[in-house]
């Protein structure tokens, strides 16, 4: 497997970011699964990059994976809305 770093990530992230239309004071909730964390720590670092560059605000908070244990905790729920 080759070594990444995070600059071969902003490109894609700057897609996205471009895609769902994120602006300057904006905020952007993040809701990486634990196994994401640790399979792919280097993107979620390029979506906090990126949306710190756009002048977007990021949160962060991890959840474990809906398909295992059901429907996201109510505050992060509520924080989607």
């Amino acid at each position: 497997m080759a070594d990444f770093t995070v600059d071969d990530y902003l490109e894609g992230v700057k897609n996205f970011y471009s895609f769902v239309d994120v602006k300057k004071g904006e905020q952007v909730l993040l809701l990486p699964t634990f196994e994401f964390m640790s399979s792919d720590p280097l993107a979620l670092e390029a979506l906090r990059q990126v949306a710190k560059e756009i002048g977007a605000e990021v949160s962060v908070a991890l959840i474990e994976g809906w398909s295992t244990r059901g429907n996201p905790p109510k505050p992060i729920v509520r924080a989607m809305e």
